[in-house]
């Protein structure tokens, strides 16, 4: 099963200019450089995200993340996900 940040990266990989090979948890939204979003691509991968996720970002939720890791966490509280950030736990 593919973690959040996986689907994360899926998602952004749809959008055009996006690099999904550069998000990790602590890469930070804002840097365009990094992650190659615009304002127009940033709301292209909201809406990718909800469609990945089944989930509404509203825009003062977007604009209130820093990183990438604030992203996943949201994504997941708001899909009702127990918190599994970058691992899948072992089995027992």
């Amino acid at each position: 099963m593919p973690t959040t940040l996986e689907r994360v990266r899926k998602a952004a990989g749809t959008v055009q200019g996006l690099k999904p090979e550069a998000l990790t948890l602590d890469t930070w939204i804002s840097d365009e450089d990094a992650t190659g979003a615009d304002s127009m691509s940033r709301i292209e991968l909201t809406l990718a995200l909800e469609d990945e996720f089944h989930v509404t970002i509203e825009d003062e939720d977007f604009e209130s993340l820093a990183t990438v890791g604030d992203l996943v966490a949201l994504l997941e509280r708001k899909a009702g996900m127990s918190v599994k950030l970058h691992v899948d736990a072992a089995p027992p």
